[in-house]
């Protein structure tokens, strides 16, 4: 019970605390003032506020369902409708038509007094993992070149829709936007459309005009009142729109939308920045860079990756005013190729750098160690995707993922006829287009979550001492639980045998089930094409214990030369022995071995056309012969 006294009809208030997304519900009287209410709020979380006062909390108006909030993926900032000042008014002056269960309140902690900021050094806070340049993220700011191309337009009056994958920065352009237009002392409205869904529960069309008009008024008013109020507008009025790709949740949303869109575009003074996921594309007009009516008066964008430079710019920034030392040139290469760009990835992997300031020979180690922790909420939400699509599309998915880190060809001439599975893998952001014709995946931690997901790995983990010592043991081992349909090409080049980088990835997630964790795992090299990399290699804490370059059909004896000249040069690097892994048809002509097999091991597998069956020998080492035979498919896997 407060020890506040009620004054007046008393109400529920739900509130929110923006730090943690907690939600709480606390009574207060109509006829108290805002004051009291800041005491009120602080009693109903006196843990959580201990070391702020209560007149030093921050509080924001704001009126929307809790499931929305509580969704920490979703941004709470266009939330934050008019900030509560007055400690003199009155709840009932701020809180009219108070029914059902919406947040009403959302409730800030004074930056110093935050529990999680007393947990670690501010500046460990500075590199958020939660999205690219977050506001107030300080050190680590930059202009995007973007940014300010489509803001000049904008302000002239022309509208954009834009689309991009999940944490590309799309929301940080409205946040940009948003300060820009507060420094200029223009009108705006910043909302995100999935706001409407608590408002459209019993009637769409009067649900949406009332969220818009109170969005854009900050009063709630029917249509013919609402579009009143915007062609009476004397001077512009510019909408930041964030989650667009909401209005294709609900057919009639989907048409109530297109129909206030219609008519704002023929008002004068309002202008709309739109943004969302790659849904948008229904947006388009089919076989035209125009969209379709009524947004065809906006221009089509898809929000850019992080340029080289705009990296650059960051690294030098993370030096001046984080770490001193800097990232070193190698290492800066190994992150923005990682990162491809995408801005979200690039925190993480920044982030991940920051934390553990590793060289370059334990970046890998400490990447594959460590990235599952550091990946937030839309990668998770990726897996979950994934998890969820049917045997057909987690084929095609795992298929795709033999180009690694190499774009390739696909028909965008006309992105409404895309087929269903690309559409949906562009849409979730797992590919992204990067030219003409051509896509890739998004960054290389998508690919790694993709990997993970859609590989078998084996259901049961080895004790350290049940770990293979021989390198050809531990491979047989691996063998003996590849499944089949995971390996085998089913395109037109190379239809029998596998598919090498398949073979990677499947060997890949196989060891790291077997592994014991933490303290030994599979490594793997991405791959691009005319790069050549080290393909597995397995670790125990520091020490690389054994390394394995892959090669599948190698026949010739050019390529069996290059792969002996590329394995002298892995153990010069790495200072150990290398395993030569050829996986060859069972028919097939012997290969001369060159002369010097100085520290390279060259083992040799022959396969049956549907790989059932492998048997293993070497022709530079005693190894006894092995035959792996596989009878059932799945009989020891489970997805990671």
């Amino acid at each position: 019970m407060s020890n506040i006294a009620p004054t007046g009809t008393l109400i529920n208030l739900w509130c929110i605390v923006n730090e943690n997304r907690s939600i709480f519900k606390i009574t207060i009287g109509l006829g108290n003032d805002l004051d009291d209410l800041k005491k009120v709020i602080k009693e109903g979380k006196p843990n959580y506020f201990v070391n702020a006062d209560a007149d030093e909390l921050i509080l924001w108006r704001t009126n929307v369902a809790s499931n929305i909030l509580r969704n920490k993926e979703t941004a709470i900032e266009p939330y934050l409708n008019e900030k509560l000042e007055d400690p003199a008014d009155t709840v009932r002056n701020t809180f009219q038509n108070v029914i059902g269960n919406n947040i009403r309140v959302i409730v800030g902690v004074p930056v110093t007094e935050q529990p999680s900021a007393r947990k670690k050094p501010r500046e460990n806070n500075i590199i958020t993992t939660d999205g690219p340049l977050q506001p107030l993220s300080g050190s680590l700011m930059i202009s995007r070149n973007f940014f300010q191309e489509v803001e000049s337009i904008f302000l002239n009056g022309q509208s954009f829709v834009i689309h991009g994958p999940y944490q590309s920065g799309k929301s940080t352009f409205l946040f940009h936007l948003r300060t820009s237009f507060i420094g200029k002392r223009l009108d705006f409205a910043h909302l995100t459309m999935a706001g409407v869904k608590g408002s459209i529960l019993t009637n769409v069309r009067t649900g949406f005009y009332d969220y818009m008009s109170f969005m854009l008024f900050k009063e709630t008013l029917d249509e013919t009142k609402t579009f009143a109020h915007i062609y009476n507008l004397k001077v512009p009025l510019y909408i930041l729109i964030d989650e667009f790709q909401y209005i294709f949740t609900n057919p009639e949303l989907c048409e109530v939308a297109k129909d206030f869109f219609r008519e704002i575009s023929n008002a004068m003074n309002i202008h709309y920045v739109a943004v969302g996921t790659f849904k948008l594309v229904d947006l388009k007009k089919s076989d035209s860079e125009k969209l379709i009516s009524p947004f065809n008066k906006a221009l089509f964008k898809q929000m850019p990756m992080f340029s080289i430079q705009e990296m650059g710019e960051l690294f030098n920034l993370y030096q001046s005013n984080l770490d001193k030392n800097g990232v070193l040139p190698d290492l800066r290469t190994k992150i923005i190729e990682e990162s491809c760009g995408h801005p979200a990835s690039f925190m993480i992997l920044l982030k991940l750098f920051y934390d553990f300031r590793p060289t370059l020979d334990k970046w890998t180690r400490v990447l594959q160690g460590n990235l599952e922790r550091y990946m937030n909420v839309t990668h998770t939400k990726l897996k979950d995707e994934i998890e969820e699509m049917d045997d057909n599309e987690k084929e095609y998915l795992r298929e795709l993922t033999d180009y690694q880190k190499d774009h390739w060809s696909m028909e965008l001439g006309d992105l409404t006829k895309l087929d269903d599975i690309d559409n949906k893998l562009l849409d979730i952001g797992i590919l992204y287009i990067m030219d003409i014709n051509k896509v890739g995946f998004t960054s290389c931690i998508i690919l790694r979550v993709c990997i993970n997901a859609t590989f078998p790995t084996s259901s049961k983990r080895l004790s350290r001492d049940e770990v293979p010592s021989d390198p050809v043991d531990l491979l047989e081992l691996g063998l003996k639980l590849i499944d089949p349909r995971t390996i085998t090409d089913k395109r037109a080049k190379n239809k029998h045998g596998p598919r090498e980088r398949a073979m990677q990835a499947s060997l890949f997630s196989i060891f790291n089930g077997l592994l014991p964790k933490p303290e030994m795992m599979c490594l793997m090299e991405l791959k691009s094409g005319g790069s050549y990399l080290l393909d597995l290699m397995i670790t125990d804490g520091d020490q690389n214990l054994t390394a394995y370059s892959l090669k599948c059909g190698v026949t010739s004896e050019k390529k069996f030369k290059e792969a002996f000249e590329h394995a002298w040069v892995y153990s010069d690097y790495f200072h150990m022995e290398i395993c030569i892994v050829n996986f060859l048809p069972n028919s097939h002509d012997d290969l001369n071995i060159p002369y010097d097999t100085h520290d390279i091991v060259l083992i040799s597998v022959e396969h049956n056309d549907e790989c059932t069956r492998f048997v293993i020998q070497s022709k530079t080492h005693d190894y006894q012969k092995r035959i792996v035979t596989i009878y059932d498919c799945g009989m020891f896997h489970k997805n990671n």
